[in-house]
């Protein structure tokens, strides 16, 4: 590590928020915000390589329904990660041989049961 360099990987500014909406006894709205402020690509331990996380946000989504069971907690579910289908990487790497590029997904979604015995 070179003194007074920023830590490979690791943002210098991050931000998450969670707002939990109960519209209902039996039906919430869950929103989720990150921020990631940019990063040095990983192996970039001397800052110097120009291939970078640039910062993002994205927002998430969850609506979640409880279902009158009254032997089990359960629970079903839909959601959109990545609601603005935001473009960043999952991992940016600098070994000194070239940059390597990880996507990560831009808009899902997701559904399903949860169930609690």
């Amino acid at each position: 590590m070179n003194k007074g360099n920023e830590i490979p990987w690791v943002p210098q500014n991050k931000l998450d928020i969670n707002l939990a909406l109960f519209l209902t006894d039996a039906l919430t709205l869950n929103t989720h915000m990150t921020y990631m402020g940019s990063m040095s690509s990983l192996g970039d331990n001397s800052n110097s390589s120009a291939s970078k996380q640039s910062d993002y946000t994205i927002f998430d989504s969850l609506l979640e329904y409880k279902l009158p069971i009254k032997k089990f907690e359960t629970k079903v579910f839909a959601g959109v990660d990545n609601i603005f289908a935001t473009k960043y990487n999952f991992h940016v790497t600098d070994y000194g041989w070239g940059a390597g590029f990880y996507p990560a997904p831009e808009r899902t979604y997701k559904a399903g049961l949860n169930l609690k015995f």
